[in-house]
């Protein structure tokens, strides 16, 4: 019986996961079960880069990583985001108050029609 041999693994978004083995077909020995998303094809893998199936070979594409924030960055930008929520709804409520006032002023005029603006 022949020995395994190595596939590389990929996720459905085509990137290098991890190396495993593929175990021959013991109906046909000339065969192998080679995996979906799965090749026999090895990356070159490189620091700072990540490797993609493209379904014919790798391709390394370089990593562009986000700076890493700090808690108190992120707390401040949390702070500010709903520091914006309050003003704006702070807003919605000004204006609601406003219109509420002219719907008021609109009560007293008799006219059909005027329940669909209340």
């Amino acid at each position: 019986m022949r020995n395994p041999i190595k596939i590389y693994n990929y996720g459905s978004n085509n990137e290098y996961r991890y190396e495993s083995l593929a175990h021959p077909d013991p109906l046909d020995a000339s065969n192998y079960f080679i995996p979906a998303f799965a090749t026999v094809i090895s990356p070159s893998l490189q620091e700072g880069y990540t490797s993609k199936w493209n379904g014919e070979s790798w391709i390394n594409e370089k990593i562009i990583s986000k700076p890493i924030k700090t808690i108190d960055e992120l707390k401040i930008e949390k702070l500010d985001y709903l520091t914006n929520l309050i003003e704006r709804f702070q807003k919605i409520k000004i204006e609601v108050i406003q219109r509420a006032k002219t719907i008021d002023q609109l009560k007293d005029i008799d006219f059909d029609g005027l329940e669909y603006l209340i």
